[in-house]
């Protein structure tokens, strides 16, 4: 007896919750991009990389002013792609999270049309604080890590639809790093 009241306590306790609650479901997905720049449109390949990179680390680690300017050169790639940060290697690795299966398409669809390439040309010279337009030579985005993407999205979406089914209060936050 006392077993079956602690179950319709239980019970009575989800309801509860599921009509306060709302379930969510936040999905992201970090991607890298490499880009290489082009070497005969800066004097100095490696200092200017470690100029872009060591600049992006503090605008976005600091949130200074210059923010504004940072997301006006990134706007085109909408507001569920965000930059997190930048490496650099051979080339500089640049990091995005991307909230929806939208935004990863989206960002595939500039990296096909060359608007990628552009944005990141902004992005460099604003970074590297250059007068001279910074010109990217590569950049590269596995299709087999593109391809991960979707299926993650389409994971995460059979979880969320699955936790709904069962009508299970609960709050989801999927990442995974491509």
């Amino acid at each position: 007896m006392l077993l079956h009241k602690n179950i319709n306590i239980f019970s009575y306790f989800c309801s509860i919750v599921l009509l306060i609650l709302t379930i969510i479901c936040a999905v992201s997905v970090v991607i890298c991009i490499s880009v290489k720049m082009h070497e005969t449109s800066v004097d100095f390949v490696c200092e200017r990389q470690n100029k872009v990179v060591s600049e992006s680390q503090a605008i976005l680690s600091s949130g200074l002013n210059r923010v504004t300017e940072l997301d006006e050169i990134l706007q085109p790639l909408g507001s569920q792609t965000r930059l997190v940060q930048l490496e650099c290697a051979k080339s500089i690795a640049v990091y995005f999270i991307c909230l929806t299966l939208s935004a990863a398409t989206g960002l595939r669809d500039h990296w096909r049309n060359g608007q990628l390439r552009h944005v990141f040309e902004l992005l460099f010279t604003f970074l590297s604080g250059s007068a001279q337009k910074i010109r990217i030579e590569m950049l590269t985005w596995p299709l087999a890590d593109y391809e991960h993407t979707l299926e993650f999205f389409s994971v995460a979406k059979g979880i969320y639809e699955f936790y709904l089914s069962i009508g299970a209060c609960a709050c989801l936050d999927l990442v995974i790093i491509i």
